[in-house]
């Protein structure tokens, strides 16, 4: 089972479909095509470029979807322009998956930038650290969210190669959140 919902960021050109997905006992063997990612081209079988008919009309990328957690972000035409994961269950042929260190994904992405965010809400904050490397299409992005409890969630984002990876918060130095 999963949910969509279609929302309209603060950038006008993007437009996010959130896939909030629960953990299927099945899932898909450590071998597959469904656990690999290619920077800048795909996480698994969904690809960039992709139409949204093409994503949500497929019954084994429904599949797929429902058994990890990624977020498919659109462009208005409806092609995927994004697609996120916090699940270690996807990874890099270099082993970059979501539990790696930013030391360990800048040794294999030598070329990624780095910056931070921060975003402030009623009662709560986060800050990200982000690393893309824009040639390649790959970001990893570290969010500690501050409430009642410090908590953090470290996402992989997948985009096309010579983009940057869409950012929705204030960009500030890094030494400022640390």
């Amino acid at each position: 089972m999963y949910f969509i919902t279609r929302t309209k960021w603060q950038s006008p050109l993007l437009i996010t479909t959130f896939i909030f997905a629960i953990f299927s006992k099945e899932g898909f063997s450590q071998d597959s095509e469904a656990t690999t990612i290619e920077p800048g081209i795909s996480l698994g079988s969904i690809y960039i470029g992709q139409p949204e008919t093409t994503v949500a009309n497929n019954k084994e990328i429904a599949q797929y979807l429902a058994s990890r957690k990624v977020i498919v972000r659109y462009l208005p035409n409806g092609n995927v322009s994004e697609i996120m994961t916090y699940s270690k269950d996807f990874q890099t042929k270099q082993k970059v998956n979501v539990q790696s260190t930013a030391k360990f994904f800048q040794d294999i992405y030598p070329n990624a930038q780095h910056f931070c965010t921060t975003e402030r809400g009623a009662g709560s904050s986060s800050t990200s650290e982000i690393f893309d490397d824009i040639n390649s299409g790959i970001a990893l992005n570290i969010d500690t969210l501050f409430g009642k409890t410090k908590q953090s969630i470290t996402t992989i984002t997948i985009h096309r190669s010579g983009t940057p990876v869409s950012v929705f918060s204030d960009v500030v130095d890094c030494k400022l959140i640390k």
